[in-house]
């Protein structure tokens, strides 16, 4: 996403009103998915490489918010502390841009990655960052 404007409160509010953490928006003459969901627990310099091999495997334009902040899930391993990535933060995951084919790269880029997350978070048990 380029910056927190794309990304505001009416977005917010509406994944909140549908109650599934997942929602797809038109912007700009495509689609762009997002799922939003609360971290099992702290990102880490190694969960944020494997996520980051999970984004590649795809054309799809994937990022990652937290904390008023947004990095786009190819550099994570370069920059996974500025999320400041917590157990129990809110985190909000889009995919848009995806041409093979478009849409249906997006959402399933959207649910390796975020199925990903959850499972690595989760296991790892990883402690919360201070």
């Amino acid at each position: 996403m380029r910056g927190n404007a794309e990304f505001g409160a009416l977005e917010c509010l509406t994944l909140h009103e549908l109650g599934t953490g997942k929602a797809t928006r038109r912007a700009r003459g495509h689609d762009m998915h997002f799922e939003e969901f609360r971290a099992a627990g702290a990102l880490t310099e190694d969960i944020a490489e494997d996520l980051a091999a999970v984004a590649s495997r795809y054309s799809s334009y994937l990022t990652i918010s937290c904390c008023g902040r947004t990095v786009h899930a190819l550099v994570l391993p370069v920059c996974w502390e500025v999320l400041q990535i917590r157990a129990g933060d809110l985190v909000v995951v889009t995919a848009e841009r995806g041409h093979r084919p478009p849409g249906d790269e997006d959402r399933q880029a959207l649910k390796d990655f975020v199925d990903s997350f959850r499972q690595s978070t989760t296991s790892a048990r990883t402690p919360a960052l201070r």
